[in-house]
C-alpha cells in the first residue's frame, strides 16, 4: 500500500539558506506538492539547546505517494542530509523527520528505538511512532510531539486526508 508521505524540517531561523538550499536538493530527489509554512509552537529545551532560538517548523508535503520501505529509504537519505550540515560542534542545522499517512493515524519515523513512547521497529535500523490517531478526523494522542500539538498543524494533517 503507497501512503502520502511528508517531511516535518526544524530548523534554525537564521538557518533559512540551509533550509532552501535543502529543499533544492530534494526537489531533484522528491518531487514536492506543497508546503505549509511556520506554526508557532514551543520548542522543547534540548531543540533550543541543539539548534538555538527562534526555531521554525515546515511540512513538506512530497507529491509521490509512497511505499513504507520507500519512506524508510528517505528517512536514510534524510539522516544524510542532516549529517551533512551539521555544524562542527556536531549540533544539527536541520531536524528533518519523514511520515505518512495511514488510514489509522499519522506515523513518524526515527532511526531512535524507544519501547516507552510506543515505537514499532518497522527495520533493521527504523522505528515509527504514532503521532495522531484517526477516526474519521485526525486527533492528539499521547505521544504527539509538541511541534505537532496545536490546532493549525492539526487541521493541515486533516486537510491531506482529503487528497
Amino acid at each position: 500500500m503507497k501512503f502520502k508521505t511528508f517531511i516535518c524540517c526544524i530548523f534554525n531561523e537564521i538557518s533559512i539558506s540551509k533550509y532552501e538550499r535543502f529543499l533544492f536538493e530534494l526537489r531533484k530527489d522528491y518531487p514536492v506538492q506543497d508546503l505549509y509554512g511556520n506554526v508557532p509552537w514551543k520548542a522543547p529545551q534540548e531543540y533550543l539547546n541543539e539548534m538555538g532560538d527562534p526555531l521554525v517548523t515546515t511540512v513538506i508535503v512530497l507529491k509521490n505517494n509512497y511505499f513504507l520501505n520507500d519512506v524508510i529509504d528517505l528517512k536514510r537519505y534524510l539522516i544524510a542530509k542532516e549529517i551533512q550540515t551539521k555544524l562542527n560542534n556536531g549540533s544539527r542545522i536541520l531536524n528533518l523527520n519523514p511520515g505518512y499517512l495511514s488510514k489509522n493515524g499519522i506515523y513518524l519515523l526515527t532511526h531512535k528505538p524507544n519501547k516507552k513512547r510506543g515505537r514499532e521497529k518497522i527495520a533493521s535500523d527504523m522505528w515509527q511512532e504514532k503521532q495522531y490517531d484517526h477516526d474519521g478526523v485526525l486527533k492528539f494522542n499521547k505521544n504527539t510531539f509538541s511541534e505537532y500539538r496545536n490546532q493549525d498543524r492539526l487541521d493541515i494533517f486533516n486537510k491531506l486526508y482529503l487528497y
